[in-house]
């Protein structure tokens, strides 16, 4: 990689040279206290040495790691590919695959909350229908004093599932 593909990769760092770029950052440790509070943070340093411009390999087995020194041989805690369009074209992927799961997603919802919608106004309609026989009851289709309400009012009135109700019904569809 060279210096220009491990800034855009790492980000700027704390101190540029011809031959090394420094990285810095705070750790959670406290260096210094103000009472109980943590006035400032240790601070751990990386330098990635560059040759011509270049970041070196070391023979570590792989050349696609990004090795670091401070004060002793050791990775850097993140590997730079050594591909980067690769590395970007495999995130543009990332990105479009979550995109369209976002789509998808978003038009099931859409759709689960037509049926929700549709089913709503169903059993609006229907207890519009039914409601002539809210205060109805199996007793009084017995004594014919009322008459037997329409089948699909079993969803809406409670009095309405009874097994002679189901008998009559069963009764009505056989005759005709």
């Amino acid at each position: 990689m060279n210096k220009e593909e491990v800034i855009r990769a790492l980000g700027q760092p704390a101190e540029e040279k011809d031959y090394a770029l420094t990285y810095s950052r705070e750790t959670k440790d406290c260096a210094r206290y103000d009472g109980d509070a943590c006035v400032e943070y240790k601070k751990e340093s990386n330098v990635i040495f560059l040759h011509n411009g270049y970041s070196e390999s070391f023979n570590y087995g792989t050349e696609e790691d990004c090795h670091a020194v401070s004060g002793e041989y050791r990775f850097l805690s993140l590997k730079i590919p050594s591909d980067f369009t690769q590395e970007v074209s495999a995130i543009q992927k990332a990105k479009s695959d979550i995109q369209v799961r976002h789509s998808a997603q978003q038009a099931a919802e859409r759709q689960s909350e037509q049926e929700r919608n549709a089913n709503q106004k169903r059993l609006t309609e229907l207890r519009a229908e039914c409601a002539p026989f809210v205060n109805g009851s199996p007793e009084k289709i017995r004594d014919k004093t009322m008459s037997l309400p329409p089948k699909e009012c079993r969803e809406v009135l409670s009095w309405m599932r009874d097994a002679y109700l189901d008998a009559l019904y069963d009764l009505q569809k056989q005759s005709q």
